[in-house]
């Protein structure tokens, strides 16, 4: 606005600028085009774009959105199991495996020996076919033995073994989210999350779901400690049992690590899963369920340096020589296809273990705990590998026996089967017996 002084006055007077006097022109041009615009008849062949039509040819977005991942379908198998409900108490176990076909005979009989109702194996293998028709087999080799004491009928439902295809990458973590959602359907009370080379020994229980009950009520889930074995000395493959070709425990950090066994109903949210070692789980009463050790103290996170007298998850971690190359070249449930997969192969193929870049740990302290187990709860099958001539000669030696350092008198007593003292042995006196004062030793057997 521009403002003019009258000289023969001497009063202002007002001038207004062309552009605002403009104005109303150029909304009646605007309102007009628009009207053009939007009229069919107007526009060439009849027919005018709507907004949503113009959307169609302009670029998308560079925004990056979420995009929903494919939920992964039940199988027709899974589908069948979680219209079978559990009606008592169950403990159940949930694996992935990747070609470990030579050693499942011996971890199926021993867990369900030791009291498991069911095991759930996802496999990831490379020839799905055979593992079908091994589960075939067991499950009729099972409902057969039934069968001839009269107890059943030949019921689908009735099957212990249940494999389920898990083809893909990186498949640990999703196979263990179908699983427990399939467990909860069928209403199993406890369960664990396994690997083929870990067995599960139980020092004060003989039956799984006694260990439950006592250690993993309502509200409770348990972090067992792993044990690690070494490679015993061995260098090649023999068709024995694992637990009885490797009983030399190896005293590692890595034995902090925990395997959780489970209340079923407490897993909660099953989505947040994202470990092999720890699980989400439930609040309830705004208290979050508690993790402990067979102790009761709370523990938090995948270490924990527990007890060891009541449950420890036995750990075959290398085998022999050959195996651990073997299982190296197989690559990683969990992790997938490595980029570094070429250089951990390598390292093994040169007797070193890739996480520790030192040789293959052959293990320290004799320890059959798990293989005497197995003798005791499937004799028929087992107590053969150690049956002797007149003479206390094997009848089936193998032929690399055993070469783990046989410890002293003295550490036996102080490393007798690695124990630490539990709350309840503190309490009674059972443990009041003072340790041997420790002198040094080698650091293959330091806690």
């Amino acid at each position: 606005m521009v403002v003019v002084t009258n000289q023969m006055h001497g009063s202002p007077s007002w001038k207004w600028p062309a552009t605002l006097l403009a104005l109303p022109t150029l909304w009646v041009l605007l309102s007009i085009g628009s009207t053009l615009y939007y009229t069919p008849f107007l526009v060439p062949g009849g027919y005018a774009p709507s907004i949503q039509d113009r959307h169609l040819d302009a670029k998308p977005t560079t925004r990056k959105t979420k995009q929903n991942k494919k939920k992964r379908e039940m199988t027709p198998q899974e589908l069948t199991l979680e219209h079978s409900i559990k009606t008592e108490e169950t403990a159940a176990i949930c694996a992935v495996q990747k070609d470990e076909d030579l050693y499942l005979d011996e971890w199926v009989d021993y867990h369900l020996a030791l009291g498991f109702s069911d095991i759930y194996i996802y496999d990831n293998s490379n020839h799905p076919e055979k593992l079908q028709a091994w589960q075939e087999f067991r499950n009729k080799e099972f409902q057969y033995s039934l069968l001839a004491q009269e107890e059943v009928t030949n019921d689908m439902a009735m099957n212990r073994i249940h494999v389920i295809p898990m083809p893909g990458e990186r498949v640990q973590v999703p196979a263990y989210k179908a699983c427990a959602r399939l467990i909860q359907h069928r209403n199993h009370t406890w369960a664990t999350f396994l690997d083929i080379d870990e067995f599960l020994v139980l020092k004060q229980h003989e039956n799984v779901v006694d260990f439950g009950r006592d250690h993993a009520p309502p509200g409770r889930h348990v972090g067992i400690n792993w044990q690690i074995f070494g490679t015993s000395g061995r260098t090649q493959y023999e068709a024995w049992p694992v637990t009885f070709r490797f009983q030399c425990r190896v005293s590692w950090s890595r034995n902090k690590y925990i395997k959780s066994f489970v209340r079923v109903d407490d897993l909660h949210p099953i989505s947040h899963i994202k470990s092999p070692h720890t699980f989400p789980l439930r609040k309830a009463n705004k208290n979050e369920t508690l993790r402990v050790d067979t102790d009761g103290n709370i523990v938090v996170g995948s270490f924990n340096d527990g007890p060891r007298d009541v449950a420890l998850v036995y750990h075959y971690y290398f085998r022999s020589f050959e195996e651990h190359i073997n299982k190296r070249k197989r690559g990683d449930v969990f992790y997938g296809d490595r980029k570094d997969l070429a250089n951990i192969t390598r390292m093994a193929e040169k007797g070193l273990d890739p996480f520790t870049n030192k040789k293959l740990n052959k293990g320290s302290v004799h320890d059959d705990s798990a293989w005497q187990a197995l003798k005791r709860m499937v004799p028929d099958k087992y107590a053969v590998y150690d049956e002797t001539d007149s003479q206390g000669n094997l009848l089936h030696p193998m032929k690399e026996p055993p070469r783990c350092r046989t410890p002293t008198e003295w550490e036996n007593e102080f490393l007798a089967a690695d124990l630490k003292p539990s709350a309840s042995k503190s309490n009674n006196g059972a443990s009041s017996k003072s340790r041997p004062k420790r002198k040094k030793v080698s650091t293959a057997i330091k806690k």
